[in-house]
């Protein structure tokens, strides 16, 4: 009886530290999940929790996501001065957003009913968050060192997101030296078109959403795809340049870019497609002239460019390309409505818009999607 005794206290013992493992978060993860495209977010599923994690910066970000009681983590890990830990309650219900492509995710996400301020209503081309601004219903709240932190205060966010920019314009830290609760996004920085779309989950997270953040993402991958599969690659890759001087600099997309990326699936020939670093190229005009000289098309990404005479108004020497000379040069203001930018807020949410339109002016002497432009004008001589 002794020995019976001895055995079943062993297995009590060992039951107990079970489950006070268990109620401190440290058991194995229900789910492991492998994004599709993003490079620059993860997370695991847990019984009773989410674990985000975002690495950006030199900062390393995590949340533990809750819906119920607060998980006691026995973590090794402890928040310092580069790793920041935030719990956060889910779903939330109460959200700012100071960066325009989330908007979108949360229109997607048919949860704008829980967008409660935004930097400002300039900076977004949703419509429909510009009325509710115009209604009083979402506030702003400014950005960058300006950012209004007592009327934060008084709206008491559940959750702030903001993105990474480690400039001026970066709120981060004066958020959380206040104590929100503020989730980091880095989309801008996913090469792969369908990596920034796949933020889109990152923030279905603190929704409880995943399941729809999902569906959602999967549903476009099959969109795109299908598209590029599309793509007419039989014969010649029309050569296509993009953007204008800017001052003294004419800069222009790496070719690992998100945009560089995305011609490359519509199946055009891009200058520096060779040119695999990181961030933007820096010319003068006679670099570009010599590289795009005689390219086919030309995609414009600037304001105020309404007719040919435009162009050649800034600079006469844009006369020179042959794109301009066949009149074959778009810009990206077709749903410009003065605020915002579309083809970068809206597009990160729906790429599949804008590699149609791309393929469509790629193709356009042989070849269509069946789709009308969304983002993209051609440019005309005349009004």
């Amino acid at each position: 009886m002794d020995k019976k005794l001895k055995i079943l206290t062993i297995v009590s013992i060992f039951l107990l530290f079970l489950c006070i493992g268990c109620k401190q978060g440290n058991i194995s993860p229900r789910t492991t999940t492998k994004n599709l495209y993003a490079q620059n977010f993860s997370y695991r599923n847990y019984e009773n929790h989410i674990e985000v994690y975002v690495n950006v910066g030199g900062f390393e970000y995590i949340w533990y996501l809750y819906r119920d009681e607060k998980p006691s983590i026995n973590d090794s890990r402890r928040a310092n001065r580069n790793r920041i830990i935030q719990y956060v309650k889910i779903p939330v219900q109460r959200i700012i957003s100071l960066s325009s492509e989330n908007i979108f995710f949360l229109e997607s996400l048919d949860s704008l009913d829980k967008l409660k301020a935004i930097d400002f209503s300039r900076n977004t081309s949703n419509m429909e968050v510009k009325e509710r601004v115009g209604k009083g219903s979402v506030a702003q709240v400014g950005e960058g060192r300006d950012i209004d932190i007592e009327m934060i205060f008084s709206i008491s966010p559940e959750l702030v997101i903001t993105p990474w920019t480690g400039g001026d314009y970066d709120s981060t830290g004066l958020l959380l030296r206040h104590g929100f609760p503020v989730a980091v996004t880095a989309g801008w920085l996913e090469n792969h078109p369908l990596g920034r779309l796949e933020w889109l989950v990152f923030l279905s997270l603190f929704l409880d959403m995943e399941y729809e953040g999902k569906r959602i993402l999967n549903d476009t991958v099959l969109r795109y795809n299908a598209l590029k599969e599309k793509v007419p690659l039989n014969g010649k890759r029309p050569v296509v340049f993009l953007n204008m001087m800017h001052g003294d600099s004419w800069v222009t997309p790496s070719g690992n870019s998100y945009f560089a990326i995305m011609l490359e699936h519509a199946g055009a020939a891009y200058p520096w497609a060779s040119v695999r670093r990181q961030g933007s190229l820096f010319f003068d005009f006679k670099q570009v002239y010599v590289a795009a000289g005689n390219a086919d098309i030309w995609l414009l990404n600037t304001s105020g460019i309404r007719v040919l005479g435009d162009i050649v108004n800034r600079d006469r020497r844009y006369s020179l390309f042959r794109a301009f000379q066949n009149r074959q040069v778009y810009n990206n203001d077709l749903r410009d409505r003065g605020d915002g930018n579309p083809f970068w807020d809206e597009g990160t949410a729906h790429p599949d818009r804008i590699l149609s339109d791309l393929i469509n002016i790629i193709h356009h002497d042989h070849f269509s999607t069946g789709r009308k432009k969304y983002f993209f004008r051609h440019i005309p001589v005349l009004p």
